[in-house]
């Protein structure tokens, strides 16, 4: 509080913070997410003073604040890390490795699913689901009118 009270450090006001995901990849940890940050003074009146304090911070917290008042220049810089990173992975291998044996079974396999799933069956009409209390309520009483209905119209059909 001292330090904001002093200008040293700025709040940033929960409406105007921009969220953000980055991937967990090599070059995308936050040692290297806070040396980008580091030459930005706007950021670093953001964060903590002492070095292993922010490197304790969520990644989602300081990648959000480095992307509040950054902006699309540090999204851009992440978009190029992730970019190279899956351009060597494609460069790497064209195939999966796998085990020769396992290679073998799985080609010589003919097996096919084609069933839809277990949440297409949820969808069926005849399907068990949850009911809540007041539906199971609701159900209890139409069967006590069904019942008193059925034993009025027994009761009519003997004084006939």
């Amino acid at each position: 509080m001292k330090d904001l009270a002093a200008g040293k450090k700025t709040r940033i006001k929960e409406t105007t913070v921009k969220h953000m995901t980055v991937p967990h990849f090599h070059g995308l940890k936050i040692e290297a997410m806070l040396d980008y940050a580091a030459d930005k003074p706007a950021v670093m009146a953001c964060l903590p003073e002492m070095q292993r304090e922010r490197e304790t911070l969520p990644r989602s917290y300081l990648a959000n604040v480095i992307y509040t008042k950054v902006g699309e220049a540090f999204k851009s810089w992440v978009d190029d890390i992730v970019n190279t990173r899956h351009e060597l992975r494609r460069q790497e291998e064209d195939q999966i490795q796998m085990d020769p044996e396992i290679a073998r079974i799985f080609n010589a396999s003919n097996a096919v699913a084609v069933n839809k799933g277990i949440s297409n069956n949820l969808m069926k009409a005849g399907s068990k689901r949850r009911r809540t209390k007041r539906e199971i309520e609701r159900e209890k009483l139409e069967e006590v009118l069904k019942r008193r209905q059925v034993e009025e119209s027994m009761q009519q059909f003997q004084q006939m």
